[in-house]
């Protein structure tokens, strides 16, 4: 027999805090000297393995946790010859939901002078579930007669992954940002630079980008 009465409960997106009795004492084998938690969330990777070194601890928080993410969590004990058994079964609680990292893989397979054809996929930590996207951009020097300092945005369906923008300044750089959202809100941003031409009329020397330029990073 493992730990007894083993409790699991969230306290935020990231910590779940853990409880657990004692072994019975016919089955303990020994003096305890502490306890271990097992916790695992990721498929095809092991169990992580908290070490509480003391037998009066009965409880301790699970820390740095991946955003909602069902966790499996037993605990066994162990003396000075070994680790016993694990507690059965194990217990199953899922971390809160948060706001999301940015889209990923983030491009612009289409690019003329005057529109742009933006892609992107579900960020890599969705930390919840996507309700929608969010494209703004701008020009990144706006000229002092231009019309288009401003941001433009538009909002999406989170199965729409993909949009064409039109009406660009031809030959200039934009700036377009990609960002998600849960029930919590707006979550971090993908940033590209992009620069309007085409590949006929472009008069870019051949050390230039005649398509587009790409620069992701998240903010």
């Amino acid at each position: 027999f493992g730990p007894m009465d083993v409790e699991a409960n969230t306290t935020s997106s990231t910590t779940i805090v853990v409880k657990w009795g004692d072994v019975p004492r016919e089955h303990r084998n020994g003096q305890i000297e502490g306890f271990k938690v097992f916790f695992g969330g990721v498929r095809n990777q092991p169990p992580k393995v908290k070490d509480i070194p003391s037998n009066k601890t009965f409880t301790t928080t699970l820390t740095e946790l991946r955003k909602f993410q069902i966790y499996s969590i037993q605990v066994l004990a162990y003396t000075r010859l070994g680790d016993g058994v694990l507690s059965t079964p194990p217990v199953s609680v899922q971390t809160f939901e948060d706001v999301p990292g940015a889209p990923s893989n983030v491009s612009f397979p289409d690019v003329s002078l005057s529109t742009a054809r933006i892609i992107w996929d579900e960020p890599e930590e969705p930390n919840g579930e996507i309700i929608a996207y969010r494209i703004t951009y701008r020009l990144q020097q706006p000229s002092y007669a231009s019309s288009s300092g401003t941001n433009f945005s538009r909002e999406f369906p989170p199965s729409d992954r993909t949009y064409r923008v039109t009406e660009l300044e031809a030959e200039q750089y934009y700036i377009f940002a990609v960002s998600a959202q849960t029930r919590l809100g707006w979550g971090k941003s993908a940033t590209a630079i992009v620069y309007t031409t085409n590949n006929r009329e472009a008069p870019e020397p051949p050390s230039k980008p005649q398509v587009s330029r790409s620069q992701l990073q998240s903010t």
